[in-house]
């Protein structure tokens, strides 16, 4: 057996994002307060990561570069789609963005969150939806 850690001593934060329209930004990461701990990459772009944002931290708005899955593991916070609306989450609870869509997150008190993107992906499939 091999053990691994994806705590955030073992990622990387984040110091930039790319907007609609295509245009990458810096973020500063003390403002931010996300880190990244990759998981998985694929050849064919499905990714597996998981982020560790502090208290006060965010992703700041970007498109989905494919179907995106949000999963809170620990902690609440907010998430907001196409329409810019903040929408409360917390743990055991997974915000999903189709390809393209805007998006943000943030949390006053912290989160660990899973993000999930691959080439096609329908959540329905695995999961019970909750209606808002």
């Amino acid at each position: 057996m091999r053990m691994f850690s994806f705590g955030p001593n073992s990622g990387k934060p984040l110091t930039q994002w790319t907007d609609s329209k295509g245009v990458s930004h810096r973020v500063d990461p003390k403002t931010s307060k996300v880190v990244i701990s990759p998981i998985f990459i694929s050849d064919v772009g499905s990714r597996f990561a998981c982020f560790h944002i502090g208290k006060g931290g965010f992703i700041p708005r970007h498109p989905a570069t494919g179907p995106q899955l949000f999963c809170v593991l620990e902690g609440s916070g907010w998430v907001s789609g196409g329409d810019g609306r903040k929408v409360p989450i917390e743990a055991n609870l997974a915000a999903f963005w189709e390809p393209g869509e805007e998006h943000e997150s943030g949390t006053d008190g912290g989160m660990k969150v899973i993000i999930v993107e691959c080439e096609s992906y329908d959540p329905a499939a695995f999961m019970r939806e909750v209606r808002l």
